[in-house]
């Protein structure tokens, strides 16, 4: 499935058709903060965006070219309460307002909607609290952004062995929890992967692969590790300002080859589309079964063979700054000292009396700060 990208596109060709259709226009979204105020800024008629995706708290509703757009953070962690004023004579919707309230001050207990929640809790606890193994270190996706965390190694190394894959590839936005140390759970598999996404299998060329690889460390210019992996090794090659330049993947300990092809199991999300990704190649299965199917299946193996769940960080993936390289960008000038912030709570500093120079020099004033 494709979703086209361009939203303030898609809505403005339904424009005319919410508005004959309908009083009051607000757009439920799952695309972001910042994404949320690109489209307010393209279009205007939307009489509120109540956003996600980015968990960003928003005390109150932000104004964006007339549009207000609210968001309420992340785990349920607040209500949102809106109020939308709409006047009857102009067919207008006149203001919006809104506040959060914190679950955690909520003490009101509605007692048939907890006995629901109970009988579901009762009957789940015997399948969720089945043990499917054990670990001394524990299983944390912590690191996941400059190197390969334990999460992700156990993760991968579940859906290659499922797949029965040369590679397997995963993103982190999809590890959303750490696994303690001690009795390993499903319970905690369901935590750590609540989305029931499932394993594709594509053959993908080398080269093929390492575009996936570039693209995931420089999307949207995040420059930083996005894929856990197993049975690929890869390093990131970077300028001093983190700048993606290269990468060297490995497999099975050689060189990856460009022209040769690889069976790789990848998160059916990322698979198809999602976050911007392309696995070029021939899909084999469109869906070899659930992520959380494959990680208890595995974890049950190693139990079995006596193995506890216990994995570190190995160096699967690894960045190298090359301190010869370029420095992206037109060069605008050059330095012999430096610009540093060092000191900045004692005294001026070099950045900082640059930048302050750049704004009275752009605004013609007689000080900046």
């Amino acid at each position: 499935m494709e979703f086209d990208p361009d939203y303030a596109a898609i809505a403005l060709a339904y424009q005319d058709e919410l508005e004959a259709e309908a009083d009051v226009i607000i757009a439920l979204t799952h695309i972001g903060y910042d994404q949320d105020r690109r489209l307010a800024e393209a279009v205007d008629y939307f009489d509120l965006i109540i956003g996600a995706h980015s968990h960003t708290t928003l005390s109150q509703p932000v104004v964006v070219n007339g549009t207000p757009i609210a968001q309420t953070g992340s785990n349920l962690r607040n209500i949102g309460e809106l109020e939308l004023l709409y006047d009857d004579e102009t067919e207008e919707v006149t203001s919006v307002s809104g506040q959060l309230t914190s679950v955690s001050s909520l003490t009101d207990v509605d007692e048939a909607v907890q006995a629901v929640i109970d009988g579901y809790k009762e009957e789940m606890e015997d399948v969720l609290g089945k043990v499917v193994g054990y670990s001394n270190t524990g299983l944390t996706r912590d690191g996941r952004y400059t190197s390969d965390a334990p999460l992700g190694n156990f993760w991968t190394d579940a859906m290659r062995d499922f797949a029965d894959a040369d590679i397997a590839l995963t993103n982190n936005g999809g590890l959303r929890e750490s696994i303690p140390a001690g009795d390993v759970t499903l319970n905690d598999i369901y935590k750590i992967e609540p989305f029931a996404n499932e394993i594709m299998v594509i053959e993908m060329t080398g080269e093929a692969i390492e575009e996936v690889i570039a693209f995931s460390y420089s999307r949207d210019n995040r420059n930083q590790i996005d894929l856990q992996t197993s049975g690929l090794h890869y390093e990131i090659i970077t300028g001093m300002t983190g700048n993606y330049l290269d990468a060297n993947l490995t497999v099975s300990g050689e060189p990856i080859d460009p022209e040769a092809t690889y069976k790789v199991a990848v998160a059916d999300y990322i698979g198809t589309g999602g976050s911007g990704y392309n696995f070029e190649g021939e899909v084999l299965q469109e869906t070899v079964g659930l992520m959380t199917a494959a990680m208890e299946q595995y974890a049950l193996a190693l139990t079995e063979n006596g193995q506890a769940l216990d994995y570190t960080s190995e160096g699967r993936i690894s960045i190298k700054v090359d301190p010869t390289a370029p420095n992206p960008g037109e060069i605008i000038g050059a330095t012999n000292t430096g610009l540093y912030s060092v000191n900045k709570l004692k005294q001026d500093v070099g950045i900082g009396n640059l930048y302050t120079d750049a704004l009275r020099t752009k605004t013609n004033s007689d000080f900046a700060s």
